[in-house]
């Protein structure tokens, strides 16, 4: 089972709610308040830099497979601060994400019981 969870808003988060797995849940239209679980780490999207265009937005304050013209921001940068998100996974901004393996430096010894052929 994995340690460290990251969602958005969606099935993924209940689904590691019912499991009992805290997560980290990033959240841009709906609230956690409504949809959400104070079990997780609930990060809110910063404020649209951008008015969008909302006229076929029915449900919901943004229509997630709408235009782009529903989209609230410049660009997909201004959605979030990382470093909020990155320390509530317990990893560094700083660095690289994932794990690195070392090299190891290993050598395989011939057997010691096993004799050298004659004549060669």
């Amino acid at each position: 089972m994995s340690h460290k969870r990251l969602f958005i808003d969606s099935c993924g988060q209940h689904i590691a709610a019912a499991l009992g797995l805290p997560s980290v849940v990033c959240w841009i239209a709906n609230v956690p308040s409504q949809f959400g679980y104070e079990m997780h780490t609930n990060i809110i999207a910063n404020p649209p830099t951008v008015e969008p265009e909302l006229r076929n937005a029915l449900l919901t304050m943004y229509n997630t497979n709408g235009p782009e013209t529903e989209f609230p921001y410049n660009n997909e940068d201004e959605i979030f601060d990382v470093a909020p998100i990155l320390a509530a996974l317990g990893l560094d901004a700083e660095k690289p994400a994932g794990r690195v393996a070392e090299k190891k430096r290993t050598t395989n010894p011939a057997p010691a019981n096993k004799k050298k052929k004659k004549g060669k």
